[in-house]
């Protein structure tokens, strides 16, 4: 048996070896593996079809998501086509011209759980093309 003098001199030991333990998230990568150059979009890349048909639907239903009003993590909402846009634009998580550097893409291909988005399963080949695609050819509006 352990005198209680011994315990509270081990105690922060313990502490310490917790606090070492538990998964912290990890940073995202500044950029991933550019994705293959041909590949089959699920729709026309343009931004309302992305806002349309992933974005929102995935990300930004109130009550549900991470990027609804109530939600905005990371600063973003997907509730509004037009703020979405800005918002990715002036964050800087779009680098037009660039989808293996943009943070979305980066974040989309992820396999590490706490940078993948969205969380749980990932999207459809054909959607992370069409957003591939759309920052590639520019990310216009």
């Amino acid at each position: 048996m352990r005198s209680p003098a011994l315990t509270l001199a081990l105690a922060p030991l313990g502490l310490v070896a917790l606090l070492t333990a538990c998964p912290a998230e990890e940073e995202a990568p500044r950029c991933t593996t550019p994705p293959p150059a041909s590949c089959a979009p699920l729709y026309e890349p343009t931004f309302t079809q992305i806002f349309t048909r992933t974005l929102r639907p995935s990300c930004g239903l109130e009550g549900s998501s991470c990027h609804a009003d109530d939600g905005r993590q990371g600063g973003l909402v997907f509730v509004r086509e037009d703020e979405s846009y800005d918002l990715l634009i002036a964050k800087g998580e779009v680098r037009a011209g660039d989808p293996a550097c943009s943070e979305l893409v980066v974040r989309l291909l992820s396999t590490a759980p706490f940078t993948r988005m969205p969380p749980g399963k990932p999207l459809d080949p054909g959607a992370q093309c069409a957003i591939r695609l759309w920052i590639e050819r520019g990310a216009k509006r």
